[in-house]
């Protein structure tokens, strides 16, 4: 499930959603004040998702889904930040919250 909005206090400001999975938290993406958004792989890496990166692949396949986000196997073990004018295409951002409440539900789902 997804938690409290989290602010940093960095050089470049961000936010984000916290997403709850296995007693952990973890921030899948940040908005940040610099126009770009961050795809947060690493902090996804919890114990069963880094054993079977299916879910993590198909995350990402979802992405992908978004044009010029390019998103490689590399990526999964980092971070992508990639510029938040992908987003201002409606099917874009459609692309973009259906990858993330797909995530969101299947971290809800873990476990059951």
């Amino acid at each position: 499930e997804f938690g409290p909005i989290q602010f940093s206090e960095t050089r470049v400001g961000s936010f984000g959603p916290t997403l709850n999975h296995e007693g952990s938290e973890a921030h899948a993406f940040v908005i940040r004040s610099d126009g770009s958004f961050t795809i947060r792989f690493h902090h996804l890496k919890t114990k069963s998702w880094n054993e079977d990166r299916a879910v993590l692949n198909e995350f990402r396949d979802r992405l992908n889904k978004i044009p010029e986000m390019e998103l490689t196997e590399k990526h999964l073990d980092g971070k992508a930040n990639r510029p938040l004018d992908l987003l201002l295409d409606p099917a874009n951002l459609s692309y973009f919250k259906d990858a993330v409440k797909w995530l969101k539900d299947k971290a809800l789902s873990a476990g059951k």
